[in-house]
């Protein structure tokens, strides 16, 4: 068995002040809690957005620490590239002096006496004293021979009174020395 509720009071008509009352007093405290949660939705995306900027701070203060720190280094390395870099430019001369200079003395055959080599940019010269003049001839065809050398000359020949031949070549160079 049902039962049923008949009202047969007519229904009154609400003013707008009612009608606002009654909405304010029973959804307002929706709107509430709804903007409640959008404010603290909204201070916790500001929270975490503070923290995001305080994170990149720290982070480029740290980089401008290494930053620091390194650049000296930076200096420091770059410094001892340009040493290393003259100091191989040295030692190319250096070994190409030397190439030059070993190949001058160590073709230097017996009965020979080297006096003096005097090396400038492109002339080699060499003076010494031999027993016979076939010594001579033999470093000089030795000299002519080697591919260092563009030109090789006798530039002075003569005869001591102990029957020694004192002379002086020229040697030029193929490639110059660079100073």
């Amino acid at each position: 068995m049902s039962t049923y509720d008949i009202n047969l009071f007519a229904k009154k008509k609400r003013s707008f002040t009612e009608k606002l009352l009654f909405f304010l007093l029973h959804y307002f405290r929706y709107i509430i809690v709804i903007t409640q949660i959008v404010v603290i939705g909204v201070f916790f995306y500001r929270f975490r957005v503070d923290q995001n900027i305080i994170d990149h701070k720290e982070a480029f203060r740290s980089k401008q620490q290494i930053l620091a720190l390194t650049v000296p280094l930076i200096e420091e390395a770059r410094a001892t590239e340009e040493s290393t870099a003259k100091i191989e430019a040295i030692l190319e001369k250096q070994e190409s002096f030397l190439k030059l200079y070993d190949s001058v003395i160590q073709t230097v055959p017996e009965g020979i006496i080297i006096i003096e080599v005097d090396f400038s940019r492109i002339i080699i010269t060499v003076s010494g004293y031999a027993d016979d003049t076939f010594a001579i001839q033999k470093y000089y065809r030795k000299l002519r021979a080697n591919e260092l050398y563009s030109d090789v000359s006798i530039k002075e020949l003569n005869i001591n009174q102990d029957f020694n031949f004192s002379f002086t070549i020229d040697i030029t160079v193929a490639q110059p020395i660079t100073p």
